[in-house]
This record gives C-alpha cells, sequence and structure tokens, in this order.
C-alpha cells in the first residue's frame, strides 16, 4: 500500500513538472515568468508592521491587542507578514485565493515565517491550526488556502500542524462582501471542535490568509477557548 502511494506521488510530480514545462508559472505580481512569486517582487512587498492594536488601532506592541481592546478579544495577539493595502499584495492573495494558484503557498508561507516571532514558542507548546472552508465551498475551490499556508509554514518551522481541530458547520456568504458589522453576524457560531480532547490545555496558532475585521479569526479563538484552550494566537498572510 504505501509503495502504492509512493508511485502516485511521483507520477503526480513528474505530470506536475511536465504542465509547468509546457505552461511556465509566471509571477502572479509582476507577470514575469519563472516562479509563482518571484524573488524581486517577495523582497520589494510592503511588510505589515505588526506595531499597532489589530482592533482599534493604538500604538501596540508586535500584534498584542491594547489595553482597552485586550479584555472583548478572544486572541491575545494578531501578527501578519504583508500589508494589504499594498495593491500587489492584494493581487498575489487574491490569485492564491480565487485563481487557484496553491503552487504560490510555498512562497507565501516563508514570508509568514519571518513575520513570526518565535521566541516565545517552542515547537511542543503550540498547536497549529487554519481557519477551515465549509465543505461545500472546498468541494467548489478543490483546497483551503488556510490550511495550504498552515501546512507550508509547518514544515518552514517545525511546529504541528492539527487538522479538524475546527470544521464549519454552515455555509456562509463571504466575509469581504459584508460591512463590518454583518460579518460578526455573519460569522457568529459557525465553527465547532468535534474532538475537544484536542484542545483542553493546549495553546494555539490560528492562521488564515487575511485580517480585514478579525471576525472570522475572534469566532475560531472564542469557540477554541470555550472548548478550554489555554491560549489563541494568530498569524496571517496579509492585514487589510
Amino acid at each position: 500500500m504505501g509503495g502504492g502511494r509512493r508511485v502516485l506521488a511521483v507520477g503526480k510530480d513528474l505530470v506536475e513538472r511536465m504542465i509547468d514545462f509546457v505552461f511556465p508559472p509566471h509571477c502572479t505580481v509582476c507577470g514575469s515568468e519563472g516562479e509563482w512569486v518571484c524573488a524581486q517582487c517577495i523582497r520589494s512587498l510592503t511588510r505589515h508592521s505588526n506595531t499597532r492594536c489589530p482592533l482599534c488601532r493604538k500604538p501596540c506592541a508586535r500584534g498584542f491587542f491594547c489595553f482597552s481592546c485586550n479584555p472583548q478579544s478572544h486572541l491575545t495577539r494578531c501578527l501578519s507578514a504583508l500589508d494589504y493595502s499594498d495593491a500587489r499584495v492584494a493581487k498575489m492573495v487574491q490569485a492564491l485565493k480565487y485563481s487557484f494558484v496553491a503552487k504560490s503557498a510555498p512562497i507565501l508561507a516563508s514570508v509568514m515565517a519571518d513575520a513570526w516571532d518565535d521566541s516565545e514558542k517552542d515547537c511542543d507548546s503550540l498547536r497549529v491550526v487554519s481557519i477551515p472552508l465549509h465543505a461545500h465551498r472546498l468541494a467548489e475551490r478543490g483546497f483551503n488556502q488556510a490550511e495550504l499556508l498552515a501546512r507550508e509554514w509547518c514544515r518552514k518551522t517545525g511546529f504541528q500542524f492539527y487538522a479538524d481541530v475546527l470544521i464549519r458547520t454552515k455555509l456562509t456568504s463571504p466575509q469581504m462582501s459584508l460591512a463590518k458589522e454583518d460579518r460578526l453576524k455573519n460569522i457568529h457560531n459557525v465553527f465547532m471542535c468535534p474532538n475537544p480532547s484536542l484542545v483542553a490545555g493546549f495553546e494555539f496558532l490560528l492562521i488564515d490568509d487575511v485580517y480585514t475585521t478579525g471576525a472570522t479569526l475572534q469566532e475560531a479563538a472564542r469557540v477554541l477557548k470555550m472548548n478550554g484552550a489555554k491560549e489563541v494566537c494568530a498569524l496571517t498572510l496579509a492585514h487589510g
């Protein structure tokens, strides 16, 4: 059985290499041939400073929530790698999310790894999970971009990814299409933890592609906390 899987993996890799040879990748930012996101674009993209409270935008250190916002936040902190206001960043994220350029995930995860301050957490103390898609949307898209980023990030940093800690139980309207006040209602009670024993007593890092209002990450963190998580932080590719 294991040999069969290896043969299939080798065959899939060969097919993908042939496709890339016939239809070489082009940078999703500048269009140059050779990489899904070229090295020059990666270096020039605007980094998010992480020097302000994610909720109220008051000055605050390294993605932490300020004194006023901390009591209403289920997250301890949220770090982001890039600034979504940079049109090139938005184009790159949209290519990953809507144009199905899944092969850019390893490069983007490297940028996220650079943004993560790993001095406080070792690999044994933190469980990494991604924001889940509903099964219907996953079937439509074929992949969950947040999970791709999370898995690649874990490969680069040595942390362990935990699948199915959170599941999405309701098919909701895309958050990007809603006003800020409607996002909280839209996302409320859409997540559940099917196996609370994987959650209780552990610290978690939630990974998603974009932080906009933070409603999705806050709701996911609330459910993890409700099931016994000690602490929940977040890391996103971009901050809107």
